[in-house]
């Protein structure tokens, strides 16, 4: 079997890993994927993931992920739907206004 060729294995290395936005995309539309995909987590009853979206949106772009509405809606049905939420979820909630 023949061997990849070098130009074929350095596009394969940039590749973005599969469900992750491009890194050669603006920081508020990559946060904006992790909005999207924490609120579909959400619908899917997958809350732990949610909540790791959200964080992940925060760290990508920090100002579009609070002033974000979705980004709140999505914190509020996660805190209502909790019995006992971590620290980890108010102190998102919090930071977002969510609470």
């Amino acid at each position: 079997m023949p061997s990849p060729s070098n130009s074929a294995t350095r596009s394969a290395s940039n590749a973005p890993r599969p469900g992750t936005p491009p890194s050669e995309l603006p920081a508020e539309r990559r946060s904006h994927y992790f909005i999207d995909l924490a609120r579909a987590q959400l619908d899917l009853g997958r809350d732990e993931d949610a909540h790791v979206s959200l964080q992940t949106a925060r760290q990508v772009a920090p100002q579009h992920a609070r002033a974000h509405p979705q980004v709140r809606r999505t914190l509020t049905t996660l805190l209502s739907t909790h019995s006992a939420p971590n620290s980890g979820l108010f102190d998102l909630a919090e930071w977002a206004r969510a609470r």
